[in-house]
């Protein structure tokens, strides 16, 4: 399949790059291999597609793995001391699973994206505030945290090619 160049882009009818657009609106391609701008598009959406559809099977994946275990995860306690009540923990779950679908699938990536970004929030800020742990146990939560924002930064990827 074949994207249609956008309007913004400098292409002529031909789906050709056009000699007359600034140079610096295109990477460098001294050998001319590159080929027509439609060929570098394709292969920049089959990029976003890809990482798209790993991000989403992450929560996708995630989610089922926690339903699986959900007695025991319901059974957790927050960094805070105090268990979630099993339905809010049930809707955390779902939104993983309904999330990671959404963006998996492309129906509403934005949407998708951004309840998994609620999601990770909610996570991080229950279940990994390193803040409240010194030494070693600081290690895992510090890391965990990270890695949410980094997933964060993903969703809000997913949430700008959205638009």
């Amino acid at each position: 399949m074949r994207l249609m160049a956008s309007p913004r882009l400098p292409m002529s009818e031909s789906g050709a790059i056009d000699p007359a657009a600034p140079s610096f609106l295109f990477a460098a391609d001294p050998l001319g291999q590159l080929g027509k701008w439609g060929d570098i598009m394709t292969f920049a959406a089959t990029l976003i597609l890809i990482g798209r559809i790993i991000l989403g099977l992450f929560f996708v994946i995630a989610g089922i793995r926690n339903f699986l275990n959900f007695a025991k995860a319901s059974a957790s306690e927050t960094n805070y001391g105090f268990k979630l009540p099993a339905p809010v923990v049930a809707l955390g779950f779902a939104s993983q699973l309904v999330g990671g679908l959404s963006v998996t699938l492309g129906i509403l990536p934005g949407w998708g994206a951004a309840l998994l970004i609620l999601f990770l929030i909610g996570a991080t800020t229950l279940f990994h505030n390193f803040l409240l742990f010194q030494g070693e146990a600081r290690k895992p939560h510090l890391y965990f945290t990270l890695v949410n924002c980094a997933l964060v930064g993903y969703c809000l990827m997913v949430i700008g090619l959205a638009l």
